[in-house]
């Protein structure tokens, strides 16, 4: 039996040598295959998800904080007109203040998307490189077991020719 194409993508996307795996391959092994491409596919539509939330949360918190300084700086230059100082030196300190304090928040929004999209890669590199050790264990196992399977037929026939010739010896 020999891996089919989509397993083969598996081993590949896994990063998994899978050359001379055909020798070896049984049943149970090309289910094992195929039930680690459905948890790899599964864990790939997972980041997508949750990489596309991050975006949107991102999103929407720049949009939050955008619309609550502009609201702000409003409220600002109302309070500065109406006290009549809209082009003094306070009014320039606190514009500038309000910029850096804008500046500082969309940096923590930016920073928080970015520390969330680290920690969903991450998770999914976690499952990836568990999916590549348990299946480079599991072909390992098949491959050994194979050989094995292998010695002992070679030596079973081994001993049968052993056998014939001694018996065919016995006859002549």
């Amino acid at each position: 039996m020999a891996l089919d194409e989509y397993t083969q993508g598996v081993l590949s996307k896994l990063g998994v040598d899978s050359q001379g795996a055909s020798g070896f391959v049984t049943p149970a092994l090309l289910a094992y295959l195929r039930g680690v491409g459905m948890t790899l596919s599964s864990a790939e539509d997972r980041r997508a998800s949750a990489r596309n939330n991050v975006e949107l949360d991102f999103q929407r918190n720049a949009s939050d904080t955008q619309r609550r300084f502009q609201e702000g700086r409003r409220n600002l230059t109302g309070s500065l007109v109406g006290r009549g100082i809209l082009r003094s030196g306070e009014a320039n300190r606190r514009f500038t203040e309000d910029d850096a304090d804008r500046s500082r928040a969309m940096n923590d929004v930016d920073a928080s998307r970015a520390s969330r999209l680290t920690a969903v890669d991450q998770a999914f590199r976690d499952v990836q490189d568990s999916l590549r050790q348990n299946t480079t264990e599991r072909l390992l196992a098949a491959e050994q077991e194979e050989a094995n399977r292998r010695a002992v037929e070679d030596a079973q026939r081994r001993q049968q020719d052993s056998m014939r010739q001694y018996y065919e010896g016995l006859y002549r």
